[in-house]
Order: structure tokens, then C-alpha cells, then sequence
């Protein structure tokens, strides 16, 4: 299509509809986002732009997440504020997160979008009351730049990342060393994330999955970089791109729990249930269940979980993984909820509900 080849047909489109193209934010196999400003009144946008091969409103994925957004008013589940279609085209106007999604802020350092004046991080543990050293490099049309953070990362070791507007004018986003120099980085000595927000942002989202399942919709595709960071106190759940109407068939059945099974194995694999990745029909509630689990052992060890079919804490070392919680509470909190949900037999799993229970005990 023109408009997806064009920068220029694509902002004309926009524009047209009555936004104003800012710059693309985010990019997937399904499709890619773009923050827009509303030319009435200033407000941004995040812009979902999903193509089809065929007509967009025969794709089931496309109109399956349309649905469900549509459908779902929750606090904690990014909000749908309008649809435009083409024939071949969906672009889905939602909430703009300021701070991206959770797996930016830990795997690549979004977490450490600072200003040389501050002093410490919302999100992170590590202090930041050193001015980095920069020194421009040139590299074609690239300007990059060498930045010494000796409070952040290993004494003396450098950091090269993209200057960018931000840190044209201050403030820098700067990815964490990987591999040994991780290992021995300030920032990954602690937990990545501060107890309180690790906390809430569990939290958050267990409610916003437990509250979908009391619809019968399964996500099917929980993973950090589906939850998106509005801001320290507030994270939602998006992309519902998978998304799965666990319905019953009757009011009657719903006593007993009988619920349709899913055919279809996509996913992240890191965060797919072990059913999942046995490629076999599975209840899709109790496979979100499981990712959550996933989720909260990302967010404890600053990596994704490893890949298995038998419990997930059977293949971990759970001191190691909890090592860097210092708070014992909450250190038992972790401990219960991982053994409980990431249970390779689906009917020892907990419900959503339960979950957000036993996280809040």
C-alpha cells in the first residue's frame, strides 16, 4: 500500500482524520505504532497501524482486538478513543504511554532517562548525581556519544548509545552493559526495580488480566513489552492482538467451567505455558495465569524466564532469583505467587483472581 511506503501519504492520512504525525514509537510483525497529536486540541495519541492482505475487516486478529478494546473499560487496560479504516488498513487511536513499555525500561535502560540535575531514578535503585562525560563521535549522519556513568555502571567503564533529542537537551537514555559487565553493574546488584513499583505494577496488571477473565477473554500474549508505563504509579495492559473469547455455551456450563480450548500456539515462547508450547488444544484462562508468573520473574531478575515444560521454579534457583529482595515480605510474597501459578499441571494453577488475592495477603 502507498500510504504504508509513504511518510508522507501516512502523515496526509493522519492529518486528515485530524491528527498530526509525531514520530513512530514502537515496531511488531502485527504492526506499528506512532505518536500523534490531535490537531483540535493538542492531546497526544499512540496510533496502532494494522495492515491485512485482504479486506482489514475479515482479519480476526484485527477485528478480535478492536472488540475486546471496545469492550474492556478497565483503569489498568490501555483505552480505545477511536478507530479509522481503510479497506486494507485499521489504525487504532489509544492512550499514549510517556515511558514505553516495561521491557524498555529494564532490558534496555529506558528506566535510566535522566536528568544530569537528578539525583535518583523513579523506578530504579541506583543514584544519578554524576554528570556524564560526552564526547561526540561522528559516524556518518549519526552523532553518537561516549557517556562515563561511574554511580551506574562498572568505574570507568563507557557506555556508547544514540544522542537523541532528549539528550541533546540534558537528559540521556542509556542501555545497561550486557554479559559480565551486567553482571557486575550497580544497577543489576539490587533488584531492578524499586519494591514499590515492582509491587504495584504486579498488581496493575493481575487486576487488569483477573478483570478480563471475569469476561471470558483471555490476553494469550502477557509479556513485559505489553505493559506500558504511564507513569510510577500507573502501568496498563495492551496489545490484545491474540486475544480469545473463552465463552461457554451456556449459563449452565458456566457452573461447571466448561470452556472452549484454543488451537492457536502464538506468543511469546519465553511466557507461553507449557500446553501452549506443546502445540496442543489448551484452556487459554489458566495459559495467562502461567505468564504472569513469567512476568513477575522478569521483572525479579531483569531477564526473561527460562524455557521448559515442567514448574517453573523446579528449573530456577529461587535463592538466586530472590537474592536481591531485601524486604522479607515481600520476598515471601514473590516466592508463593511464582510457585503457585507457574504449575506445569493446568488445574493446580490458581484463577486471575486468586492470584491478585494471594498477592495482596
Amino acid at each position: 500500500m502507498e500510504m504504508v511506503r509513504s511518510d508522507r501519504l501516512w502523515a496526509k492520512f493522519l492529518e486528515a482524520n485530524g491528527y498530526r504525525l509525531d514520530k513512530c514509537v514502537g515496531q511488531g510483525s502485527f504492526g506499528d505504532v506512532y505518536a500523534v497529536t490531535s490537531i483540535e486540541n493538542d492531546q497526544q495519541w499512540a496510533v496502532k497501524r494494522l495492515v491485512a492482505r485482504r479486506n482489514i475487516q475479515e482479519d480476526s486478529y484485527v477485528m478480535g482486538e478492536i472488540n475486546a478494546l471496545a469492550s474492556i473499560q478497565h483503569p489498568m487496560v490501555v483505552s480505545l478513543h477511536e478507530v479509522l479504516f481503510t479497506p486494507r488498513l485499521a489504525c487504532l487511536v489509544m492512550d499514549l504511554a510517556p515511558d514505553g513499555n516495561l521491557e524498555m525500561f529494564v532490558l534496555n535502560g529506558k528506566q535510566m532517562k535522566v536528568n544530569t540535575s537528578s539525583t535518583r531514578n523513579p523506578y530504579c535503585e541506583c543514584e544519578y548525581n554524576v554528570k556524564p562525560d560526552r564526547r561526540k563521535l561522528r559516524n556518518g549522519d549519526n552523532t553518537r556519544a561516549i557517556i562515563t556513568r561511574p554511580e551506574c555502571v562498572l568505574l570507568q567503564t563507557t557506555i556508547r548509545t544514540t544522542i537523541n533529542a532528549e539528550a541533546k537537551r540534558g537528559s540521556f537514555i542509556s542501555p545497561h552493559p550486557t554479559g559480565e559487565d551486567r553482571n557486575n553493574c550497580a544497577c543489576y546488584t539490587s533488584s531492578p526495580l524499586k519494591p514499590a513499583f515492582l509491587i504495584s505494577t504486579f498488581t496493575q496488571v493481575t487486576s487488569a488480566v483477573s478483570f478480563c477473565h471475569s469476561m471470558d477473554l483471555a490476553h494469550r500474549d502477557i509479556n513485559p513489552s505489553n505493559v506500558l508505563i504511564f507513569n510510577k504509579n500507573l502501568v496498563k495492559l495492551a496489545d490484545f492482538g491474540l486475544c480469545f473469547r473463552a465463552c461457554r455455551e451456556s449459563n449452565a456450563q458456566k457452573s461447571i467451567g466448561s470452556e472452549f480450548k484454543c488451537t492457536d500456539y502464538l506468543g511469546n515462547n519465553h511466557y507461553l505455558a507449557p500446553e501452549v508450547r506443546r502445540c496442543e488444544p489448551f484452556l487459554a484462562l489458566p495459559a495467562d495465569v502461567w505468564s504472569l508468573g513469567c512476568l513477575l520473574y522478569f521483572m525479579l531478575q531483569a531477564n526473561h524466564p527460562p524455557i521448559g515444560n515442567s514448574n517453573l521454579t523446579e528449573r530456577i534457583d529461587m535463592s538466586n532469583v530472590l537474592s536481591q529482595v531485601t524486604e522479607d515480605s515481600l520476598r515471601d510474597k514473590c516466592r508463593q505467587t511464582l510457585f503457585e501459578v507457574c504449575r506445569s499441571t493446568v488445574s493446580e494453577r490458581p484463577k486471575a483472581r486468586d492470584v491478585l488475592t494471594l498477592w495482596n495477603t
